[in-house]
């Protein structure tokens, strides 16, 4: 309704703005979020959309994947619209299956299941015929490397082992914030033999990675990827070559491949909090592979 000229229309909006205050309040009390160890590994982008989830009004929903895949939504006409939108969000942006993670103000994040995000969904047989590529349920290309120690392998020689297979290189910045998180993650696995990280150095000779490793206190198992300054190729296991943005077209890139040689996981670009994702490397070594 408009006002008559000269009516005071303070009193009136100051009613609004309380009713707007009231609306935007009503069922929206922030949720305390528990402490960041019993949360799954969040980027900072993730972590700071959880943030600005709790303050956002109506019905609403946080769904999250690993590898900080993740979406939200509020204001939806139920709660129940609000979880299949922000599920289906999420899921749009990855391929490994998207759980809840806030339920309006509820807290779902189950610890217990978390790790079994990564346990292969196809039986030892069906692996036999997986098609060579770098998605997830294909086969990565045979890359040969050089070990730590000196030794000649290549990753068909690691089936029967969970591989994390890490490309970087001294030159790369985000590299350099993401190895002391491996190497916090390494620590907690030092103990499995079943479970193997293979770090290839990309367009820089194995020398100067090691050196710059050595020098920045970083304790990694550095194989040699054959590459030098000028070589943006890696070599296969056959004698052929590949061009190294065919798997890594952003460094660093991450490959996690279950006990058959099959992509389970791959993210590029550095990766925030690899120390939680121990739990999802056993889990992906003890379960029963999926018939």
């Amino acid at each position: 309704m408009n006002a008559r000229p000269g009516q005071n229309m303070l009193p009136i909006a100051a009613q609004a703005c309380t009713a707007l205050v009231a609306l935007l309040l009503a069922g929206t009390s922030a949720a305390a979020l528990p402490p960041a160890r019993l949360r799954p590994p969040l980027d900072a982008a993730a972590a700071a959309a959880l943030q600005a989830y709790t303050q956002a009004a109506g019905h609403k929903a946080f769904a999250v994947a690993p590898g900080s895949a993740w979406a939200w939504v509020a204001g939806q006409a139920s709660q129940e619209a609000a979880m299949r939108e922000a599920l289906a969000r999420c899921q749009a942006r990855t391929q490994l299956r998207c759980q809840a993670l806030m339920d309006g103000t509820k807290w779902l994040y189950d610890a217990k299941t978390w790790p079994q995000q990564w346990r292969p969904y196809v039986s030892d047989e069906q692996a036999k015929k997986a098609p060579v590529g770098a998605a997830r349920g294909q086969r990565l290309p045979d890359l040969a490397f050089t070990t730590p120690t000196g030794q000649r392998s290549a990753l068909s020689e690691l089936r029967g082992k969970v591989v994390l297979l890490h490309f970087w290189g001294s030159w790369c910045t985000p590299c350099h914030k993401e190895l002391p998180e491996l190497q916090a993650m390494a620590r907690q696995l030092a103990a499995r033999k079943d479970i193997v990280l293979v770090l290839m150095q990309v367009r820089e000779p194995i020398a100067a990675s090691r050196q710059w490793a050595r020098e920045h206190g970083i304790r990694l198992p550095l194989h040699d990827s054959g590459a030098d300054a000028k070589e943006n190729t890696f070599k296969l296991n056959s004698g052929a070559r590949m061009a190294d943005q065919v798997l890594a077209p952003e460094f660093p890139s991450t490959y996690v491949l279950d006990r058959n040689g099959l992509v389970v996981f791959s993210h590029r670009g550095a990766l925030a909090g690899w120390p939680a994702y121990a739990p999802l490397l056993r889990d992906l070594m003890g379960s029963a592979t999926a018939k």
